[in-house]
Protein backbone atom coordinates (compact mmCIF):
# COMPACT_ATOMS: atom_id res chain seq x y z
CA UNK A 1 0.00 0.00 0.00
CA UNK A 2 3.03 2.55 0.70
CA UNK A 3 4.16 1.98 -2.51
CA UNK A 4 1.40 2.86 -4.42
CA UNK A 5 0.32 5.92 -2.32
CA UNK A 6 4.70 6.71 -3.16
CA UNK A 7 4.06 5.81 -6.72
CA UNK A 8 0.53 7.59 -7.43
CA UNK A 9 2.27 11.01 -5.37
CA UNK A 10 0.06 10.69 -2.63
CA UNK A 11 3.38 10.23 -0.16
CA UNK A 12 4.87 13.39 1.17
CA UNK A 13 8.09 14.22 0.51
CA UNK A 14 10.24 13.83 3.19
CA UNK A 15 11.56 17.87 4.87
CA UNK A 16 14.78 19.03 3.94
CA UNK A 17 16.52 19.67 7.38
CA UNK A 18 19.93 22.12 7.98
CA UNK A 19 22.14 19.57 8.66
CA UNK A 20 21.14 17.92 5.49
CA UNK A 21 20.81 20.78 3.08
CA UNK A 22 24.49 20.95 2.06
CA UNK A 23 24.76 17.64 0.50
CA UNK A 24 21.97 19.75 -1.78
CA UNK A 25 24.09 22.56 -2.23
CA UNK A 26 27.22 21.04 -3.25
CA UNK A 27 25.24 19.63 -6.67
CA UNK A 28 23.98 22.90 -6.80
CA UNK A 29 26.70 24.89 -6.68
CA UNK A 30 28.97 22.26 -8.53
CA UNK A 31 30.35 24.74 -11.10
CA UNK A 32 32.05 26.54 -8.26
CA UNK A 33 35.07 23.72 -7.80
CA UNK A 34 35.00 22.46 -11.21
CA UNK A 35 39.02 22.98 -11.93
CA UNK A 36 39.97 23.06 -7.96
CA UNK A 37 42.26 20.36 -6.55
CA UNK A 38 40.68 18.38 -3.49
CA UNK A 39 42.44 20.48 -1.49
CA UNK A 40 40.90 24.05 -2.61
CA UNK A 41 37.58 22.01 -2.82
CA UNK A 42 38.09 20.99 0.95
CA UNK A 43 38.56 24.82 1.40
CA UNK A 44 36.09 26.47 -0.18
CA UNK A 45 33.50 23.75 1.82
CA UNK A 46 34.35 24.60 5.12
CA UNK A 47 33.29 27.24 5.90
CA UNK A 48 29.84 26.45 4.70
CA UNK A 49 30.27 23.84 6.81
CA UNK A 50 31.24 25.56 9.74
CA UNK A 51 28.07 27.77 8.81
CA UNK A 52 25.39 25.22 8.63
CA UNK A 53 27.15 23.79 12.11
CA UNK A 54 26.90 27.27 13.71
CA UNK A 55 23.14 27.53 12.80
CA UNK A 56 22.02 24.23 14.14
CA UNK A 57 23.70 25.08 17.34
CA UNK A 58 21.83 28.35 17.72
CA UNK A 59 17.96 27.51 16.39
CA UNK A 60 18.44 23.53 15.87
CA UNK A 61 18.26 21.15 13.43
CA UNK A 62 15.01 21.74 12.25
CA UNK A 63 13.51 21.36 8.82
CA UNK A 64 14.26 24.33 6.21
CA UNK A 65 10.27 24.86 6.05
CA UNK A 66 10.54 25.70 9.68
CA UNK A 67 12.99 28.28 10.08
CA UNK A 68 11.06 31.64 11.29
CA UNK A 69 11.52 35.29 11.02
CA UNK A 70 12.39 34.54 14.66
CA UNK A 71 15.78 32.83 14.42
CA UNK A 72 17.44 34.96 12.22
CA UNK A 73 17.86 37.87 15.03
CA UNK A 74 18.62 35.22 17.34
CA UNK A 75 21.46 33.66 15.06
CA UNK A 76 22.43 37.60 13.86
CA UNK A 77 22.60 38.11 18.00
CA UNK A 78 24.75 34.74 18.92
CA UNK A 79 27.11 35.86 15.50
CA UNK A 80 27.59 39.64 17.30
CA UNK A 81 27.85 38.00 20.57
CA UNK A 82 30.74 35.91 19.52
CA UNK A 83 32.51 38.92 17.98
CA UNK A 84 32.48 40.90 21.21
CA UNK A 85 33.20 38.28 23.69
CA UNK A 86 36.19 36.53 21.60
CA UNK A 87 37.83 40.17 19.69
CA UNK A 88 36.79 38.59 16.56
CA UNK A 89 36.36 40.45 13.10
CA UNK A 90 33.67 39.86 10.99
CA UNK A 91 35.55 37.73 8.81
CA UNK A 92 36.24 35.25 11.59
CA UNK A 93 33.40 33.25 11.20
CA UNK A 94 35.13 29.92 10.71
CA UNK A 95 36.71 30.90 14.28
CA UNK A 96 33.90 30.52 15.81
Amino acid sequence: MREATALFGGAEEPSLIISRSLKLYWTLAKDRTLGKSPDLIRRWKNPRKKAIQNLVQVIGDKSIDQITGDDMPDFRNWWIECLEVKDLTPNSFNAV
